[in-house]
């Protein structure tokens, strides 16, 4: 049961993160079309950071979702120890 948990959780965060990268995307395309039409500095730097936070969450989701990642990496140091 606590495997199914865990495995549920693994998948919603993915999604959680893909989710912060659409409204990452979404304010970017918001500020970016503020920024075009009033020219203000402010709002090309508030685009570039959103692009940013959107790939970077982007990133995150796609290594959620496709890499395996382990916890404890000194328990498999500690068994290669103990087999030599």
């Amino acid at each position: 049961m606590a495997k199914k948990s865990s495995v549920a959780i693994r998948d919603s965060s993915w999604l959680k993160l893909l989710g912060a990268a659409v409204v990452a995307y979404i304010l970017a395309y918001i500020f970016a079309s503020w920024a075009v039409d009033s020219g203000k500095i402010l709002a090309y730097i508030i685009t570039y950071v959103s692009l940013y936070y959107a790939a970077y969450y982007t990133k995150e989701a796609i290594k959620k979702r496709f890499f395996k990642q382990t916890h404890d990496k000194t328990r498999t140091a500690r068994t290669t120890k103990k087999a030599h």
